[in-house]
């Protein structure tokens, strides 16, 4: 190592943590935004992060586009940091994908970017599992098949994949329901383990509660 370097490398290191702290936040200012905050940032300036060859969404390729672009492309700083920040933050990506119309298809939607951003989204994501199933056991009626759906009376009726895929893309559920069922839906093994292996799954209420009691 030269002496330059190690004198750099000093220097840095005699530097009050709070100019460091300042100088990262200048280079990485969406660094230390939230989940929801990085989406309704999002929301705000959709348009600017629209891929030009799939008009009306944003995905992997149009925020890459964006993020390692140079200066002399047009685009702000300020917008290659925010995508970069984005593409950085895995687990927003993989929700604002399973969020919209059709769940991992690499395509961002508007309507996609507000769910995340919702309030409903941010208690169901930070529930853990056991209040999960409560909830859909509280709410059993609202998730279930409905009975035009299923040739069966009332009393036959369960929760399935179908049925909570079908409350998540209704546009007759309230938000809240939505974002439940794709929370729950975002959740493989809990999936498992209430019962619902594969689309040809399907759980009563009792039984629910009976896993329940029983508990892992």
């Amino acid at each position: 190592m030269s002496v330059n370097a190690t004198s750099n490398n000093v220097m840095h290191a005699m530097q009050p943590a709070s100019q460091r702290s300042a100088r990262t936040d200048t280079d990485k200012p969406f660094a230390r935004m939230s989940e929801a905050e990085l989406a309704k940032h999002l929301y705000a300036n959709f348009d600017r992060f629209t891929d030009p060859d799939q008009p009306g969404v944003v995905t992997r390729q149009s925020l890459e586009r964006i993020a390692y672009s140079s200066t002399q492309s047009g685009v702000s700083t300020e917008d290659s940091q925010f995508a970069r920040a984005l593409l950085e933050s895995h687990g927003l990506m993989g929700k604002l994908d399973s969020y919209g119309k059709f769940r991992h298809d690499g395509k961002i939607e508007r309507e996609s970017v507000l769910n995340v951003a919702s309030p409903e989204h941010q208690r169901f994501s930070n529930m853990n599992d056991k209040d999960m199933a409560a909830y859909l056991i509280a709410h059993f009626d609202t998730f279930k098949e409905r009975p035009d759906t299923f040739n069966a009376s009332g009393s036959d009726l369960g929760v399935t994949i179908w049925s909570l895929e079908d409350v998540a893309r209704s546009q007759a559920s309230s938000p809240e329901a939505k974002m439940f069922a794709r929370e729950l839906l975002d959740r493989p093994e809990l999936m498992n383990r209430l019962g619902l292996k594969d689309r040809g799954s399907r759980v009563t209420q009792q039984s629910l509660v009976i896993s329940q009691s029983i508990g892992p």
